[in-house]
């Protein structure tokens, strides 16, 4: 669970492990920094971020993931300069600051006008994600949470990013996949709108949910900027509705109108594990179900926005 960091106060400087001093400031509002626990904090005449973060994700962090990181020479992933472990116990990570988010710049509509600049730029961002991607998998590391707000860089004013800067954030809630140890169970991990069918089952993670995350962030960049297409919302609630469940059920009615074939659920099903019966019938129950037909269901369709499940390829 995340904590909320308690206020961090101007008159208080902070001695990183480096030996750096700290001087907090004011809460970084706005993206990609949208969180209290996030402060804005100055070393000297330079500037940085301090991330507030639980004693678990901290030990994890330093013990299991930036050992793997630690010789990395990647440009594409966004690790923290320095951390901080105050008399009071808390963690706090020191990054140097980013100006934007790859959400953000699509909102404020910063990518450069003309279709075929706007793809190329979008490229860009896309390739380098995935030169990251790659950086962690081939270390045994899984980010677990691919999304256009993890993904930070420098950005001038009136200016399309440039891909030197492009960075994959948020590694302090990656996995890492030691010696022997393949894969996660039972871990709800990630933003629930980029999750792959596993993930949201609640079944064997591994490297293959960030290559899932990725895809659909292609989808979205190059197809609907506006929402994800498993974005809660665009799935309207009924009275009585349990929103968490409701959300599931229909991401992966969507899941499987979408991108769904007889040969990939059925390795689905296996993956899940057959001893899970309620699932796997569930699982069939959503394949019986999926429109054979172009036009596909209205899994969703309402006031809420809801898009019709169908075969990606139509599209």
């Amino acid at each position: 669970m995340l904590r909320t960091a308690l206020p961090l106060s101007n008159l208080v400087e902070y001695t990183g492990l480096s030996g750096a001093r700290y001087l907090p400031g004011k809460p970084a509002h706005g993206r990609p920094y949208n969180r209290e626990r996030v402060q804005c904090a100055t070393s000297g005449l330079e500037q940085f971020i301090l991330k507030d973060i639980s004693e678990r994700e901290f030990d994890q962090f330093r013990e299991n993931i930036l050992p793997q990181l630690a010789s990395t020479e990647c440009p594409h992933l966004r690790l923290p300069c320095d951390s901080i472990i105050d008399d009071a116990g808390r963690r706090i990570l020191v990054y140097r600051p980013a100006t934007d988010d790859f959400l953000s710049l699509v909102k404020k509509k910063q990518l450069p006008e003309g279709k075929r600049a706007r793809g190329r730029a979008t490229k860009r961002i896309l390739k380098a994600v995935l030169r990251g991607i790659a950086e962690l998998h081939g270390r045994d590391v899984v980010h677990m949470d691919i999304r256009p707000d993890k993904i930070h860089f420098d950005c001038p004013p009136d200016s399309a990013p440039t891909i030197q800067s492009i960075q994959l954030a948020n590694l302090e809630s990656a996995l890492y996949l030691p010696p022997g140890r393949r894969s996660f169970r039972g871990k709800f991990l990630g933003h629930p709108s980029w999750r792959s069918p596993e993930a949201i089952l609640g079944a064997e993670i591994n490297k293959p949910a960030d290559m899932y995350s990725f895809g659909t962030l292609c989808i979205w960049a190059h197809i609907s900027q506006d929402a994800s297409i498993f974005a809660a919302d665009t799935i309207p609630l009924h009275d009585g509705d349990d929103p968490w469940a409701t959300h599931a059920v229909v991401r992966l009615q969507r899941q499987i109108g979408y991108f769904g074939d007889e040969k990939g659920m059925a390795g689905l099903i296996r993956y899940v594990g057959e001893e899970r019966q309620g699932t796997c019938a569930f699982l069939r129950r959503l394949w019986v179900e999926r429109s054979i037909d172009a036009g596909g269901l209205d899994w969703g369709k309402g006031d809420g926005g809801g898009r019709r499940g169908r075969s990606f390829g139509s599209w």
